[in-house]
Parts: C-alpha cells; structure tokens; sequence
C-alpha cells in the first residue's frame, strides 16, 4: 500500500513546512511505515548548522509522531481529541544529511480504557542504520 503525499494531508493536521512525511508505504492497524526525504533545501536543514547542515533531532521525534498519527487515524477513524502525552524513552544514535532518507517504522502497542495510547517507533537511514528509537503516549480525551 502507498500513499502520496497529497493524500497524506487528508489525515494529518500538519501543512509545509511542519509536514514532515513525505510517503505513506505501508500500514496495518498497528503499525505504519513512512519515508523522510532530507534535501538541502529543507528549511530546517537551512537554519541547523551552517557548516555541517544536520536535521533537527527534536523533529525526528515529530515525524515519528507523525507516523503514528496516521496509524491511529487508520485503526479509530479520526484524530480528533488525540493528544501527545508523554515521551517516555528516546534515544538517538546518529542523525541525517541532505541526501539521507529516513525509514520510519512506528507502532501502537495499546490503547487502554482511560485513553492513553502507548506507542513505540524507530528511525533508520537508507543504509538500514538505527538512527533515532523512541517510547512515548499520547492520550484520547472523552468530550462529554
């Protein structure tokens, strides 16, 4: 399964610059893999570093956030009332250029009675080199 990009903002709140999947290229209801492009011309990439551009460490954590968005929109249908909680692990070991391409693998481990959704996700380069893993919840508020 594919998804472009321009059907990725059917799900995802985020517009340019702050939409930072590029492709959708598989999903299930647990889980979804996505596809980071970094070129010279991001505007992150721009104001990170003049010498040695590197991308936001900070925003890796926003992509795999991303990637799970899509995910829980595929399993409950909606995004509304769903909000980031916690991060509760991250770890980096490494970071991307321009030129990389970052192959996201996110997935819901379980989504509780009281609305908190745990989740995990992992960040690798084109080389399949583990680059960013990360722990986190986000929690779905009952609007009564």
């Amino acid at each position: 399964m594919e998804e472009e990009n321009i059907s990725i903002t059917n799900f995802l709140k985020q517009r340019y610059p702050m939409l930072l999947v590029d492709k959708v290229v598989d999903y299930n209801d647990k889980s979804t893999k996505t596809i980071k492009y970094f070129t010279n011309s991001d505007p992150f990439m721009l104001g990170h570093f003049k010498d040695f551009p590197m991308y936001p460490a900070v925003l890796l954590v926003e992509l795999l956030a991303q990637s799970i968005s899509f995910s829980i929109y595929k399993k409950l249908g909606t995004l509304d009332n769903i909000w980031f909680l916690s991060i509760n692990r991250c770890h980096y070991y490494g970071y991307f250029v321009p030129g990389d391409v970052a192959k996201v693998t996110v997935n819901i481990q379980s989504i509780d009675e009281t609305g908190i959704i745990q989740c995990s996700g992992f960040i690798k380069n084109q080389h399949d080199t583990k680059i960013v893993e990360c722990k986190f919840n986000l929690i779905r508020k009952k609007i009564h």
